[in-house]
């Protein structure tokens, strides 16, 4: 199991010397990903296939008839659905135990179901990622492929997302399911699809998901796989031995801090100090100061005092040597600075994105520390890092799995994104685009039933990805090249 940091207090864990994690509880954000916003989406097109967008509960929207030769996409209320009741089984982690379906469905081998949230808080990411599982699918070409799509709005709810299961199996008869951006979203699509044995491909970090499944798939980078990287990294190349943590308070910080801190662990290093911060605050200043023991002066109060006599004896004289001379605030040391900061850590990971890390270095200076090497997150792979942290910045690493912003814009799924939606593609789109790819890529023309597609993905071989080679491990996760990235004169460059 994994361990818990405490988040319900505001104080740091000042864990100096402390190798245990402690326990924690934690508010889930429904997209455990922080990437940046997204512009408005282009949701007509003039080559879609059949597609028909499912909503729970909404109001019916009558057809569009058109003149063009293409169906375009109609959005209308879903019938309402009859489920089978399912939530009274035990959806353990064992196969054997795993209810099963006794019935079946019929299967359009070339019909493939989507559950994403078109419309509710996450639907701008929910489009932009039924974009790229269109184009994946070959539904933009300018040759259409032979599949088609079937849509069902999850209104960014889960528990409306669970419904939309049954009702693609029945009524639509599609041979596998694409969706589940959020943990929540995910898990409880599944569930059903674990149930009724459809392959489910899912975009989601959410951890265990794909453990001991049989038809559940993901494509996502997930915090496991970008912590190892990154400390394989720190460990081999840095020397680091002893590390911080500073995380924002939310389900992608918590999240990222847990493997991170159980991972240290495991290579033999030692977390002395961790603190989570809100991430709605834009002063972190009080946060940095608990970090590196400045705040709690109570605790080094000998020492405050010591220091606050020497501080004001050094004043005294100078102002002796110097009667005259006109007082300049900015020579004033004020109180919060008197304390010399505790950095016993050789490196600081912060699991935020490049506007958080650039405001917690300037911390981190006006708190005396100068020298410091950061580590993150694939949040940090935009443009503007250099311009958040400063150009002079060579201690920033993080991981990523794609190549630099240059580098991936010369892959021609980011031309293909770009020519067709007009706004660059974000790893959320890549990762819906390979998935799509893969599911046209094995069923082909073939009339395939859902096991056998399900046995077939769990197998798959190496393909090509969006940026890079992918490859399919034994825990139905898609594996991809991670690389570590530093700043070098301004710009972001491939370390190792």
């Amino acid at each position: 199991m994994i361990k818990k940091l405490s988040l319900t207090i505001a104080a740091v864990v000042a864990l100096h010397g402390c190798t245990s994690t402690p326990s924690v509880e934690t508010h889930h954000r429904a997209i455990p990903s922080k990437r940046n916003e997204y512009a408005k989406n282009s949701t007509s097109s003039n080559h879609m296939a059949p597609s028909t967008i499912y909503t729970h509960s909404a109001p019916v929207v009558a057809p569009t008839h058109t003149t063009t030769t293409t169906t375009e996409a109609l959005i209308v209320s879903a019938a309402p659905v009859v489920v089978q009741v399912v939530d009274h089984f035990n959806f353990s982690n064992e196969k054997s135990d795993k209810p099963r379906f006794g019935g079946s469905f019929d299967t359009e081998s070339q019909k493939i179901g989507v559950i994403l949230p078109i419309t509710g808080k996450n639907a701008s990411l929910g489009q932009r990622a039924l974009n790229a599982i269109r184009l994946g699918l070959g539904l933009e070409d300018k040759n259409p492929s032979a599949f088609s799509i079937q849509v069902y709005d999850s209104q960014s709810n889960p528990d409306v997302a669970l419904l939309g299961v049954e009702k693609l199996l029945r009524d639509d008869h599609v041979v596998a399911i694409m969706g589940g951006l959020s943990a929540k979203e995910a898990q409880n699509i599944s569930n059903r699809a674990e149930f009724y044995q459809v392959p489910f491909f899912s975009f989601s970090q959410k951890s265990g998901l794909t453990d001991a499944a049989e038809y559940t798939f993901r494509n996502s980078v997930t915090p496991e796989m970008q912590v190892a990287r990154l400390l394989q990294h720190a460990f081999k190349n840095l020397n680091a031995k002893r590390f911080a943590i500073l995380y924002p308070n939310d389900a992608y910080g918590v999240e990222f801090a847990n493997k991170y801190w159980d991972l240290v662990l495991a290579g033999g290093g030692d977390v002395v100090a961790a603190q989570a911060y809100d991430p709605k605050d834009t002063d972190l200043d009080i946060y940095v100061k608990k970090l590196v023991g400045t705040y709690y002066v109570d605790a080094r109060s000998e020492e405050f005092k010591d220091r606050q006599k020497e501080i004001t004896e050094k004043k005294k004289k100078q102002k002796e040597a110097e009667p005259n001379k006109k007082k300049n605030t900015r020579e004033h040391e004020s109180q919060e600075n008197i304390l010399a900061p505790l950095v016993d850590f050789d490196v600081l990971f912060v699991p935020d994105g490049g506007k958080a890390l650039g405001q917690i270095m300037a911390f981190m200076k006006n708190n005396d520390v100068t020298q410091m090497t950061y580590l993150g997150t694939n949040l940090w792979n935009t443009s503007d890092l250099f311009r958040r942290v400063g150009t002079n910045a060579s201690n920033v690493f993080f991981v990523d799995s794609t190549f630099t912003p240059e580098e991936q814009k010369k892959s021609d799924f980011h031309a293909k994104y770009l020519a067709k939606y007009e706004e660059d593609p974000t790893i959320v789109e890549a990762q819906a685009y390979e998935a799509a790819k893969i599911l046209r890529d094995v069923i082909g023309n073939s009339s395939i039933s859902r096991s056998s597609l399900a046995n077939q993905l769990g197998s798959l071989g190496r393909k090509n990805g969006a940026y890079s080679e992918i490859r399919m491990n034994n825990n139905h996760e898609i594996e991809r090249p991670l690389h570590i990235f530093s700043l070098t004169e301004g710009t972001i460059q491939k370390t190792e």
